[in-house]
């Protein structure tokens, strides 16, 4: 399920593509339990969030919703 701001006719169709990409990731690369700790966003799944071509443009989008 997305957000219904990423539903939105004016959304740009770029941001929900990078929820998609991004949320796809964690699939991917699920979650690593350290002890109490968990992370969620691993080396490898930053590592492979940069292959998104437009990152730093779908983030500034993202941000500005």
């Amino acid at each position: 399920m997305l957000s219904r701001i990423l539903d939105r006719i004016h959304t740009p169709s770029l941001a929900v593509e990078y929820v998609l990409f991004h949320e796809m990731l964690h699939l991917r690369y699920p979650a690593e339990h350290t002890g109490a700790r968990r992370c969620v966003h691993t080396r490898d799944f930053k590592i492979a969030e940069r292959e998104f071509e437009r990152l730093a443009e779908a983030k500034l989008l993202l941000r500005a919703l």
